[in-house]
């Protein structure tokens, strides 16, 4: 913009541009090293040779454009006297750059910077200098984790308690924005045209050359950052020469204390992973008996449903999108309406198939199983009507044919569609959750007949209250002004909102539901609303099998005991777990899981259609009902762990990665510790080995995925709710007692160990594709990974003591050295 405004004074006056590159410190000018700038490399020096910045990512082969400043006054003085002298009509440009004239690369002073830190030491320094560069931002973060952020809250603290003013943290936290915001710098190569600078160079008369220098041949990059250092000692640190040697003494000494706690270090590792050892032989002993005992039958994984039946006359729609109940509503729905003349069904056209296909699709799944052996199967499953349609299009994308059709015979409505993933960007998450509901609720008013619209929200809507009631809570903001907001707002803008606006919240999910619910409320008026809260759907109990589960989240009974075909929530971190994938979980092991299993959750959702359809008056407000377990028989965090650990054990996964062995931690940052040493460590050198054998690496890929469906879940497992559901008790005390059998929604008496291995056997069979009799073979496996686990631990220990042992020989080299020194 500065450059078009000059271009406009072109016809008053002559004008010229110059473009420098990133400017440094001076060449020869004033002074050989001076610099009163703190921004690029000069920065950097400043804070190593104090030795509290130990990591610089950097592309250690790209092309820096560094143009020391002397250079830049010099030409910003010709270009200016050029300009003036010729009286050009047109802006001359000029590139103050070195990238084509005198190129520079960090690899040509790797391995002479730390030289120069300690040729020219700070007496202010407060630990030993030690510049590393490392080839992304993402191993800079993963390392000044531990060399940058752990020294700097020590340090801090101890400032802090003995009355000084800390700094280290807001010092690495500035650098850490910088290199965010320079991070297309670091890792980008440009090169820039210079032929009209040389030019410029030439035109000058040979005694002008001399004074006003524009030629970088005669810059040698290794001494000029030799002289940079000194500058940056002297000009940017504030020491003079004269207090040089007493601050290589205290370099010196520095490098003893450094090489004394890189022992020690290395000793409290070895120390801790032989205690972590020892624990986890001493608990695998204990365990052992597992990998021999009986396999569970498999008929116990495949009791046949039953032939529920409900009354809630004519027709029924569902809409389903991205719901992590899956397959399991339809497949309850479709069983208890087997009597109903028509059912309608929203489907979206999706890969290239119609909504006919993608229902054809669905029949054919496991858990329809048992009533496609019915008589007259056929018969009943032409009952059974797709209706092409999308929750976000104008009027739900229905034709005006299918739309006569549904205001004329629908009474129910079950609204589940919603996109749950909880990293899902803000603008598509309200356009579909929030405004996908308003357009329901636009169609759904016109239903001639409608007698219940049941909402599927979440319980965690409203995660700043300790105690959930069954009632509404006021939104944050306005739910319409939002969806407004959303269709003018430019993606970045909303990005760089959504942290304010998800204050309270933990994501963009739990923020829509919410805004969701006002949206509700308003539209109770009109039509009989109700509105129920889930918390974390997870296996079934009962049906359609015990276990059952199509998002990794299981039956308790139903579609199948332990039925489970999909990789989300708490069925996730089961199955990465056994496979030896997921081997640490920040979470308090003594909070209650606030758990639901699905057929319960299902179960529930009819009920409480049937208690809004059957009312002579609708409610004034829409109903709310809490979809959660009994607190009379809760399981915390750390007993659902142990019983998944006990099963996978017993009938442990055909393909595991690892040896299943984990645990939850409470505390983040040993968490932390944890994912990189177990996490991440072990997936770069399985990639790595991978990529030496030609084969796809994928385990990094995994592991971010993983980590990153871990820091979701965190905050579920960290924090502690206590919800009401007396809402849903007297729905299910209101019914008979057949209707209770059917429509079981009492998790008193769940046996959750039980529970845990029909979760186990579901996942293994309906989510890994791994049949029951393959379990022998899979504990066979387990074995040997077992005796590799341990194989590699006390391999780890030979490298662990060998480490020690060339670092105490480095030790003692350095204080001979030191004292070499002071002899001579």
């Amino acid at each position: 913009m500065a450059e078009h405004e000059v271009q406009k004074l072109q016809e008053n006056f002559p004008c010229a541009i110059v473009r420098p590159s990133m400017i440094i410190g001076a060449w020869r000018e004033p002074t050989p090293g001076w610099t009163i700038s703190k921004n690029g490399p000069q920065g950097f020096l400043m804070g190593a040779s104090k030795g509290v910045v130990r990591r610089l990512p950097v592309g250690k082969t790209l092309i820096y454009d560094y143009i020391p400043v002397d250079i830049v006054v010099n030409q910003l003085l010709v270009a200016g006297f050029h300009a003036a002298a010729t009286k050009s009509k047109e802006v001359e440009i000029y590139h103050c750059t070195s990238s084509t004239r005198q190129p520079f690369t960090w690899a040509s002073v790797e391995d002479k910077v730390n030289g120069y830190l300690h040729k020219y030491p700070l007496k202010s320094a407060v630990w030993y200098p030690h510049l590393k560069f490392l080839p992304s931002i993402t191993w800079f973060r993963i390392s000044a984790l531990f060399v940058h952020f752990l020294p700097a809250i020590i340090l801090d603290t101890v400032t802090r308690i003995s009355g000084g003013r800390p700094i280290l943290m807001k010092l690495h936290r500035n650098v850490n924005a910088s290199l965010t915001r320079l991070e297309k710098f670091i890792f980008t190569e440009w090169s820039f045209s210079s032929k009209k600078t040389n030019d410029l160079q030439k035109w000058l008369c040979p005694s002008d050359q001399k004074d006003f220098n524009l030629d970088l041949k005669d810059l040698v990059w290794v001494d000029y950052f030799v002289e940079l250092t000194k500058g940056t000692r002297i000009y940017l640190n504030k020491e003079n020469l004269k207090n040089l040697e007493a601050a290589r003494g205290k370099d010196t000494l520095l490098m003893v204390l450094h090489l004394s706690l890189q022992a020690g270090i290395l000793f409290l590792i070895w120390y801790l992973t032989s205690w972590f050892s020892g624990a986890t032989m001493l608990h695998l002993s204990c365990e052992h008996y597992c990998l021999d005992s009986r396999f569970v039958s498999s008929a116990h994984v495949n009791k046949d449903g039953r032939n529920n039946r409900m009354v809630l006359r004519k027709t029924h729609p569902h809409n389903r999108r991205n719901r992590i109940h899956g397959k399991n509503p339809d497949r309850k729905t479709i069983t208890i309406l087997h009597g109903r003349p028509k059912n309608l069904f929203t489907i979206r056209n999706k890969r290239d198939k119609t909504p006919k296909q993608r229902l054809e699709d669905l029949l054919n799944i496991p858990v329809f199983e048992e009533l496609r052996r019915r008589p007259n199967a056929d018969i009943f499953f032409k009952k059974l009507i797709p209706i092409n349609g999308d929750i976000i299009a104008d009027n739900l994308g229905i034709s005006s044919e299918d739309l006569r059709e549904l205001r004329e015979h629908v009474e129910v409505i079950f609204h589940m569609a919603a996109n749950v993933r909880f990293d899902q960007p803000l603008k598509q998450a309200l356009t579909f959750n929030t405004g996908g509901t308003l357009r329901l609720l636009d169609v759904a008013q016109t239903f001639r007949h409608l007698k219940a619209f049941v909402h599927v929200g979440t319980s965690y809507c409203h995660c700043e209250v300790d105690v959930l009631e069954e009632k509404l809570y006021p939104a944050p903001h306005n739910p319409r002004k939002m969806l407004d907001l959303m269709t003018w707002l430019e993606d970045d803008l909303v990005t760089l909102l959504t942290p304010h606006l998800l204050r309270k919240f933990p994501n963009s999910y739990a923020y829509t539901k919410r805004l969701t619910e006002d949206i509700l409320n308003e539209y109770s008026s009109k039509i009989p609303i109700a509105i129920a809260r889930p918390s974390i759907v997870t296996a079934a109990l009962k049906e359609p099998l015990p276990g059952w589960v199509d998002n990794l989240n299981a039956a308790l009974k139903e579609p199948l005991p332990g039925w489970v075909d999909n990789l989300n929530g708490a069925t996730g971190i089961l199955v990465g777990g056994g496979k030896g994938v997921i081997r640490t979980m920040h979470c308090n092991a003594e909070l209650d899981a606030d758990i639901v299993p699905v057929d319960i959750e299902i179960n529930s959702l009819i009920i409480l259609a049937k208690e809004l359809g059957e009312r002579d008056h609708p409610p004034e407000e829409p109903m709310v009902y809490n979809l959660t377990i009994d607190t009379s028989n809760p399981i915390t965090w750390g007993q659902a762990l142990e019983y998944g650990k006990k099963h996978v054990y017993n009938n442990p996964f055909s393909v595991c990665l690892w040896y299943p062995d984990g645990s939850p931690k409470s505390n983040y940052f040993i968490h932390m510790l944890a994912v990189f040493f177990f996490h991440l460590v072990p997936a770069y050198t399985v990639d790595s080995m991978l990529s030496l054998f030609g084969q796809k690496p994928f385990l990094v890929r995994v592991q971010k995925r993983i980590q990153g469906g871990l820091e979701v879940l965190q905050y579920y497992t960290t924090k502690q709710w206590r919800f009401t559901n007396d809402n849903i008790k007297t729905a299910f005390s209101k019914l008979s007692e057949k209707e209770k059998e059917i429509f079981n929604t009492d998790t008193s008496n769940v046996n959750w160990d039980n529970y845990i291995l029909d979760y186990i056997l579901g996942a293994r069979k309906y989510c890994d594709k791994d049949d029951p009799s393959t379990i022998p073979k899979a504990r066979k496996l387990l074995k040997m990974l077992y005796i590799l686990h341990i194989s590699v631990q006390i391999g780890f220990y030979i490298l662990i003591t060998w480490i020690a042992y060339k670092y105490l020989n480095f030790m003692l080299n350095g204080v001979h050295s030191m004292l070499s020194r002071q002899s001579s």
